[in-house]
């Protein structure tokens, strides 16, 4: 696990580390409103460039991980509640920055 308790995976992993998840594509960008992903679900963001810098707000509640060369990040939601996803290049620029609120 990385610094910010992340792993780097590979996606052809994903399904099999998560074999009840929904993947939906979101798009990279700084968003104006929450993302509704249901408790059990996972959603991968792509990104215009690889991330060096990912955090989520509360790990309780959601786990986040990159993709294959930084290039994405999967988001699984574990518990209800809001949670805030920030995403920054090695740069220190935005690549993503969302509430997502988890729920049934």
């Amino acid at each position: 696990m990385s610094r910010l308790g992340l792993t780097v995976i590979a996606a052809a992993f994903v399904g099999a580390l998560f074999p009840s998840v929904l993947l939906a594509a979101a798009p990279a960008a700084v968003e104006d409103g929450p993302i509704v992903l249901r408790r059990g679900e996972g959603t991968v963001f792509p990104l215009p460039r690889a991330a060096h810098i990912v955090a989520i707000s509360d790990a309780k509640r959601a786990d986040v991980e990159l993709g294959p060369r930084s290039s994405s990040v999967f988001l699984y939601g574990k518990k209800d509640g809001d949670v805030t996803l920030h995403v920054e290049d090695d740069k220190g620029e935005v690549l993503l920055n969302t509430l997502i609120y988890i729920g049934r």
